[in-house]
């Protein structure tokens, strides 16, 4: 009962046109309005819901005078598979990033910003250690993973066969997510070591429903977890073996003290209400909230 207190990003964003409407005529009543749902036909969701996520923004700026930007964005986290290990705790903030050694290609959300994940897909890939040479696989490639540079390459594929977790504070917004969906065996596939695979990270990554929110100062646990066996051994014999999260969609620079607001319409609702009262007692148009922390 309590993860049904947060609705999802997209049912946050939901009634956000009524919410403009209101903002426009500085009307609470019309802001009230906003608990009535609102049917919305796109022939691609996705833009759809990013609209809506653009016009929470642009709230946001309004009623808090902030200048909260953005742009796409994406968040890459790696960590080396190991033998004995079955849970990979991947981090999403660059400044944690940073601290650690031997991945040049990740890329986390900055400390002031929030990332909000459209795409996404899980890969492997083997490589020598500390190289930015890496070919991203969306499945266990036997030309690349072989028994001269792993210990069992069966093994490999239970990261297909996983679960991956995700939640920022108490707000779970991937329970436990069956990887076998990122699973992608491209049409083409590499059939030599003098070709590779057809690949495209856009079709290989997987759509998510609701998208995720990582905050660059929110507690963020993002997990994958594996089932091993007897004989289970997926490491590198030589070299490494990397397991890779990668997510595209937007970045909003200067907005990690607002996620709450991206993430309940009812603090949303709430915000502009004060709002609204404060415009009306000051008669100033131009009046702002403080924002959190302040």
């Amino acid at each position: 009962m309590k993860n049904k207190k947060f609705l999802f990003i997209t049912s946050a964003i939901y009634a956000l046109v009524v919410l403009a409407v209101g903002l426009i005529t500085q009307s609470a009543e019309a802001v009230m309005c906003a608990s009535v749902p609102l049917v919305v036909t796109d022939l691609d969701p996705s833009r759809a819901a990013f609209e809506r996520i653009i016009e929470t923004l642009k709230i946001i700026n309004r009623i808090f005078g902030q200048q909260i930007i953005a742009s796409e964005g994406t968040l890459r986290s790696e960590q080396l598979i190991k033998a004995d290990s079955s849970v990979y705790n991947f981090q999403t903030v660059q400044q944690n990033m940073n601290n650690i050694q031997g991945f040049p290609l990740q890329q986390g959300v900055d400390q002031n910003d929030v990332f909000i994940a459209k795409d996404g897909g899980l890969y492997l890939d083997h490589r020598v250690a500390e190289s930015s040479s890496v070919l991203l696989q969306s499945y266990v490639n036997p030309f690349q993973f072989t028994a001269a540079n792993t210990n069992d390459v069966a093994s490999l594929q239970a990261f297909y066969n996983g679960k991956l977790s995700y939640q920022v504070g108490s707000t779970v917004f991937i329970p436990g997510l069956n990887t076998a969906r990122f699973n992608k065996i491209p049409r083409t596939q590499q059939s030599s070591a003098n070709n590779y695979s057809e690949f495209d990270l856009r079709e290989s990554q997987l759509r998510l429903a609701p998208y995720p929110v990582f905050s660059g100062k929110g507690t963020n646990k993002l997990t994958v977890e594996v089932a091993p066996y007897t004989g289970f051994d997926p490491a590198a014999s030589s070299g490494q073996n990397v397991v890779t999260l990668f997510f595209t969609g937007l970045t909003l620079q200067n907005a990690s003290g607002f996620v709450d607001y991206f993430i309940s319409p009812s603090k949303l609702q709430d915000a502009v209400m004060a709002w609204d009262e404060g415009v009306k007692k000051t008669g100033k148009a131009d009046f702002t909230l403080k924002g959190p922390g302040a």
